[in-house]
């Protein structure tokens, strides 16, 4: 049986399931802000109830102020705390989830913000710069009018429009997983990983026969071979030109930001203290530039590409990984590179091959 006013809020504004709502604590509905009771019995789910029995108040209202409370609240929480809040959208293909966090330091939401000239947005995320990050549209009975949609598709901002529930309230305050996407043109954020790589496979298919059919001279398996051949040697090369500035510097290093938290907020003791800076000062001695924001963090520009040592991970050793925008085909020759020259000054790392679309710091939408 559906739970209805499965959720209130306490003032200032701050959403409460009805597991977690404590008597002596006053609350309020999301649709017509009088006040409510705990109902708890045998028969019954736990449930809120208005104490006035004269109030008129729309659920659908409710649903929808509750769902835009939660969203607000397990973000700035996520902020605050350094922890992920993920929005996702189905994938065009197999319609599987594909998950975002949007919880980077220094990120913000606002709620009915006019965004959009003639349009007020139940939610917008903006990035640390100020620039817009993604829309959120809550719907529970009626879809975006067409209006609306042809003021988004003419601004070309991505919208994630969620549909709620009363089950699905609580889930809000770690993700918002909507029901379908706008404006998002690009296939890799269309589609999952699966689906890329399927297509991909199929395109890749198709230009061999394509070239099967249109060489003459070379079988297209020798041409095939020389062509991986090829882009390994430029790839290294190029790999090798990026990291070259990456060696020990004998002028004096900055001072560094002293790291006593992990990436979770908690304390070091003094062994661990010692070894994270440790790490730290061998890191800034070959050029790695500390990140004020996230002290356990260091990163290398090369380029287009940023190379980061991350210093959470166990026994406070970096773990390599870098990313740059669009394609990441030299991803692992890079990092090899940058490994020899850790090996070289004995300096004990970790690689993490990782797509960049799956790192904090890379453009989602």
């Amino acid at each position: 049986m559906e739970v209805q006013y499965s959720v209130a809020y306490v003032r200032p504004y701050e959403a409460v399931h009805i597991k977690d709502a404590q008597r002596r604590r006053t609350h309020f509905c999301f649709g017509c802000h009088s006040e409510m009771v705990i109902r708890r019995g045998r028969i019954r789910q736990p449930h809120f109830a208005h104490k006035a029995d004269f109030v008129q108040c729309k659920k659908d209202n409710t649903l929808h102020e509750a769902a835009k409370a939660f969203i607000c609240q397990g973000f700035i929480d996520a902020v605050a705390t350094g922890a992920e809040y993920q929005v996702g959208y189905p994938c065009e293909e197999c319609q599987t989830p594909i998950k975002v966090n949007v919880a980077a330091g220094g990120a913000s939401i606002a709620s009915e913000r006019m965004v959009v000239k003639g349009t007020r947005s139940d939610l917008a995320i903006f990035q640390p710069d100020g620039s817009l990050r993604v829309i959120i549209e809550v719907v529970v009975t009626h879809d975006l009018e067409s209006d609306t949609k042809q003021r988004y598709e003419e601004a070309n901002y991505p919208v994630v429009t969620v549909e709620p529930s009363w089950e699905t309230l609580p889930g809000l305050h770690r993700a918002a997983i909507g029901s379908r996407i706008l404006n998002v043109k690009n296939d890799g954020y269309r589609y999952c990983r699966n689906c890329q790589d399927a297509r991909k496979q199929k395109r890749n298919v198709a230009q061999r026969k394509h070239q099967k059919r249109h060489t003459v001279t070379t079988k297209p398996s020798e041409m095939y071979r020389r062509k991986r051949k090829q882009d390994h040697r430029l790839a290294w090369g190029l790999a090798k030109s990026l990291v070259a500035g990456i060696m020990p510097h004998s002028r004096r290093i900055p001072p560094l930001i002293p790291i006593t938290h992990d990436k979770y907020g908690s304390p070091l003791n003094t062994r661990d203290q010692g070894r994270v800076m440790a790490s730290a000062q061998k890191l800034a001695r070959l050029g790695f530039q500390q990140q004020t924001k996230r002290p356990t963090l260091f990163l290398y520009q090369a380029g287009r590409w940023g190379i980061y040592a991350d210093l959470d991970s166990v026994d406070y050793i970096p773990v390599l990984y870098a990313f740059r925008n669009g394609e990441m085909e030299c991803e692992g020759c890079l990092l090899k590179a940058v490994g020899e020259i850790f090996d070289q000054q004995k300096v004990s790392y970790r690689l993490r091959f990782e797509d960049a679309k799956a790192h904090d710091h890379s453009p989602y939408f």
